[in-house]
């Protein structure tokens, strides 16, 4: 699962997609608030733990298993907070610039 850095969209991701090997069922996701999603006006304080949660309904959603997370800048640091309340939902964690913010465990 491919997420994008802050500003961001999935369309970030287009020049890298066609480098990665044939053999992974890629996912370019972005994050609630950004690019073409949903903008809630109330409800939702966009939060690195509430993008993690939202992240990890939408994986169980989809029924993906193990998956590998790659995340950029502020998705990097909701990755790592995706990680550690869901484990069983996070095979591998490439996190580039993102840091972690109260991380749950």
């Amino acid at each position: 699962m491919l997420i994008p850095g802050s500003f961001s969209t999935y369309r970030a991701w287009d020049r890298i997609v066609p480098m990665l090997p044939e053999h992974y069922w890629l996912l370019a996701l972005g994050y609630l608030g950004t690019g073409d999603s949903y903008k809630p006006n109330k409800g939702f304080r966009y939060t690195v733990e509430e993008q993690a949660d939202l992240t990890g309904k939408v994986m169980r959603r989809l029924d993906l298993g193990k998956v590998n997370l790659i995340g950029g800048s502020y998705r990097g640091a909701i990755i790592l907070n995706l990680a550690a309340p869901y484990p069983d939902l996070v095979d591998k964690v490439v996190s580039i610039e993102g840091g972690v913010v109260n991380l749950r465990i």
